[in-house]
């Protein structure tokens, strides 16, 4: 019999999640792109500017399926929860007849992938 110690197991991160996910969104033909948002501080001529890039809130994948529907997923890795900007960003999506998915692991968003293609 084995017995193991250490019962550590490895939580992926985001970004490996965010890897498997557009692997899977290309092999099944959707139109995918992470959407990267954020903001930085830019100093020129001795003044600081506050720059925010993207919409508050907004997915880390969009896409467009291949029968025209726009898809949004928010990737989160166990433990993690979402802000209540992404939260409205979802339901927007939702409410406009988009596809809102929320993926703690690739399954998440195969099963939800498969129902709609």
């Amino acid at each position: 019999m084995l017995h193991l110690k250490d019962k550590t197991c490895i939580i992926p991160t985001e970004n490996f999640l965010k890897n498997q996910i557009m692997e899977y969104l290309h092999l099944k033909r959707v139109f995918a792109w992470r959407q990267n948002t954020g903001a930085f501080v830019m100093e020129k001529d001795g003044k600081k500017r506050f720059i925010r890039c993207g919409i508050v809130g907004c997915s880390d994948i969009i896409g467009i399926l291949p029968n025209g529907k726009f898809l949004a997923i928010e990737v989160k890795v166990p433990g993690r929860k979402l802000t209540a900007r992404q939260k409205e960003f979802l339901e927007m999506i939702r409410k406009n007849n988009g596809i809102a998915i929320v993926a703690f692991c690739l399954d998440d968003v195969m099963e939800a992938i498969e129902r709609v293609i």
